[in-house]
C-alpha cells in the first residue's frame, strides 16, 4: 500500500537525517525511518531527493504540495545547507 505523506512525516526524514548523518550509517537511518513511517527505504529516498530539489534544484523534480511546504519551513529553521551534503 502506498503511504500518504504528512508535512509531519517529512519533517520527520529530514530533521532524523540532520540529526544522525555525521555518526549514523545513512542505510541504517534510511531503513529506520522507513520502519517508522511504514514505508519503503526507496520512499524515504525519493523523499528525501524532492526536498532535495526543492531546496536547491538538483534531485527529483516529482515534489509534493506537502514535501514543498516541509521542505521551506525546514530550511527557514536550519538554513538550505543542509540539502547540499545529501
Amino acid at each position: 500500500m502506498k503511504k500518504e505523506w504528512s508535512k509531519k512525516d517529512v519533517l520527520y526524514v529530514l530533521t532524523e537525517l540532520k540529526s544522525k548523518m555525521a555518526f549514523v550509517d545513512w542505510n541504517e537511518i534510511h531503513k529506520q525511518i522507513a520502519d517508522e513511517l511504514g514505508t519503503s527505504v526507496a520512499s524515504v529516498k525519493a523523499t528525501l531527493l524532492n526536498c532535495q530539489y526543492i531546496a536547491i534544484g538538483e534531485g527529483l523534480e516529482n515534489y509534493s504540495k506537502v514535501q514543498k511546504e516541509a521542505t521551506e519551513q525546514f530550511i527557514k529553521q536550519h538554513t538550505d545547507k543542509f540539502f547540499k551534503l545529501i
